[in-house]
């Protein structure tokens, strides 16, 4: 593998107006993370020209992005502490990054075999602890040194810090401080509003890929209404039922609604089941109605994103979405804000509930595989950790729910909103709900899906998604109105 070649730095144009009135400043300089994937050594980059040419393999092969970057400011031209100084070791191949100047005029002077390559990027440094406001990097060590591998990796990530230090790595204290850190997803797919058809026709991929609003055994819904009327879109609709806050949550930003029956009569609207938007965004106001159902036993309006499924053609790429295709330990987020603003049921046979839904694809047997994650519902917390064949499809359900333990994966943030049915559910601690599965938990999943089917395959790597959907779903007959938003998919490297 070739060295990281210094590079000159891309310089920023500063755009003014007014002949100079206002400068926009050029945004602030970040050191992305990398690793090499055939040696598993790390380095920061922060000069954006350097990271288009690592990236286009100008430094040998294996080299790719974490996802994990913080800020930092331009580096000076001179050895003082804060100005991080960065090294090279031909002989093991590896950095080293310091904002000591003590440490870096050590390794400047003497004969360490480390190549001083650049002034990288300036930081403040730790007096202690960081100031407030600015989070601690942390400096690792590998301790493999003896045996011709050292490597250092920088993180303000604790749960990356605890990984690394499991696996043997030495923590060396905190190295730089810095007003932003965060990890970005190597893909991501958020569901927003627009298109509204039956399930069928949103997991068409020949109709539809990406965003759909999915209808379940409800009607299509071809009625709407918005807040308000051209041609500026100013003055009040009179038509507009103003009723459905009461029922989804959802007043001001909800531009239209949509609904199966004719707006003829304004509080009409809100006896059944509607959608509320406010054109492409990234929420929904959701009313179910079993009032509404066309047959069967289950209705439910589930927003719902569409992937490619079919297997490319000779020679084209392969669009599908494998999450641990590469056979890495990748980590798959579903994240989500909710608000259940009521839920009533009918009779004690009767159940309203949702949850996220991830569909797979087994690509050796084509076996779909229904993993749900329950966030809300009228039975117990652990009425929704099952496992079971779907009664309509029969396809394999491996479910669990949002709770501090999980049979899978990991809860980051909210928790079993409990509904008793006959009048308001009890309120979450947090409207903003996170799960995690990685791979090892996603085996587990694969391990009990095969106790119902196996001709499902054991790896990981044999999934693809097909779709996921947020299931807000009536069985027998209730009402759920609620709102739902910033509902994403999340793919990160590790």
């Amino acid at each position: 593998m070739n060295r990281i070649r210094c590079l000159a730095a891309l310089s920023f144009g500063l755009f003014s107006l007014a002949a100079g009135a206002f400068i926009i400043p050029p945004p602030p300089p970040y050191a992305s993370e990398y690793v090499n994937d055939l040696t598993g050594h790390y380095v920061l980059i922060s000069d954006p020209a350097e990271k288009v040419a690592v990236e286009g393999g100008a430094a040998g092969p294996g080299w790719r992005r974490t996802g994990y970057s913080f800020q930092v400011r331009d580096p000076g031209t001179q050895v003082v502490d804060g100005n991080v100084c960065r090294f090279y070791a031909p002989s093991v191949n590896s950095h080293f990054h310091t904002g000591f100047a003590a440490e870096c005029n050590y390794l400047r002077e003497n004969a360490t075999g480390w190549i001083f390559e650049k002034f990288a990027f300036s930081a403040p440094l730790a007096h202690g602890n960081c100031e407030l406001m600015m989070t601690a990097v942390h400096r690792l060590y590998n301790n493999r040194h003896p045996v011709g591998d050292p490597n250092h990796r920088y993180t303000a990530d604790a749960e990356v810090r605890a990984e690394m230090l499991g696996r043997g790595w030495i923590d060396e204290g905190i190295a730089f401080c810095t007003p932003s850190a965060f990890r970005a997803p190597a893909k991501s797919f958020t569901i927003v509003s627009g298109k509204l058809a039956p399930t069928a026709e949103c997991e068409d991929e020949g109709i539809n890929l990406g965003s759909c609003t999915a209808l379940n055994q409800l009607p299509r819904m071809p009625n709407s209404v918005t807040d308000t009327l051209p041609p500026f879109w100013v003055t009040p609709n009179p038509a507009y039922p103003l009723g459905a806050q009461s029922v989804t949550g959802v007043g001001m930003g909800a531009h239209l609604i949509e609904t199966a029956r004719p707006i003829a009569f304004q509080n009409e609207v809100v006896l059944h089941s509607f959608l509320q938007t406010n054109g492409s965004s990234s929420w929904f106001g959701i009313h179910v109605n079993s009032f509404d159902r066309t047959h069967g036993d289950y209705s439910s309006i589930n927003p719902l994103y569409q992937f490619v499924t079919r297997a490319p053609a000779a020679g084209a790429p392969d669009q599908r979405v494998f999450p641990w295709g590469d056979g890495r330990d990748h980590e798959l987020d579903v994240s989500f804000n909710l608000v259940v603003n009521r839920l009533l049921r009918a009779d004690p046979r009767s159940h309203a509930y949702g949850h996220p839904t991830l569909q797979f694809i087994d690509r050796t047997s084509g076996e779909h595989l229904y993993v749900t994650l329950g966030a809300f519902g009228s039975m117990p917390v652990d009425g929704e950790d099952y496992l079971a064949r779907d009664v309509v499809t029969r396809r394999v359900i491996v479910s669990t729910t949002f709770r501090t333990d999980p049979s899978f994966g990991k809860r980051i943030s909210g928790e079993w909103i409990t509904c008793p049915g006959s009048g308001p559910c009890n309120p979450a601690a947090t409207d903003f709900f996170k799960f995690r599965i990685d791979r090892a938990a996603f085996q587990r999943i694969l391990d009990r899906a095969r106790t119902l089917s196996v001709t499902l395959s054991a790896d990981p790597a044999d999934y693809h998604l097909a779709n996921f959907h947020f299931n807000n779903e009536v069985y027998g007959d209730g009402d759920i109105g609620l709102r739902l938003s910033n509902y994403t998919l999340s793919i990160y490297d590790r």
